[in-house]
């Protein structure tokens, strides 16, 4: 299933690298198994949120672009989790995505199993 929120969260972004604004949304299962996503809200130049409407307990991820600011420090870090990223994947405990440019990150809060790396 990584895989598979992967690649939606890949097609939900692509659209969004090269934004003046911030744009955000979720990920989100169907009942046939396939992941959807919302189309994103839009927000200001540096910020954006929303609420959005998907079927309970049906949330798999979040993701949202960080455009270019025209500030070189920002623009630096723009690559990297804000510390409000983190902790909102934390708080939801569902993988978060972004996009800076033609980049794309993940950062997933979930425990990887002890045994996910085994030669067995």
């Amino acid at each position: 299933m990584s895989w598979e929120l992967d690649d939606a969260a890949a097609r939900a972004l692509w659209p969004l690298r090269s934004a003046t604004t911030e744009s955000l949304g979720v990920l989100y299962r169907l009942p046939d198994g396939s992941i959807a996503f919302t189309d994103p809200v839009v927000g200001g130049k540096n910020r954006a949120k929303g609420s959005f409407s998907i079927p309970a307990g049906s949330l798999r991820g979040i993701f949202h672009n960080h455009p270019l600011s025209g500030h070189k420090a920002k623009d630096r870090n723009r690559r990297r989790f804000s510390p409000a990223d983190v902790k909102q994947a934390q708080r939801l405990g569902v993988p978060s995505y972004i996009i800076a440019g033609d980049q794309l990150f993940r950062y997933d809060p979930r425990p990887v199993a002890p045994d996910a790396f085994s030669n067995v």
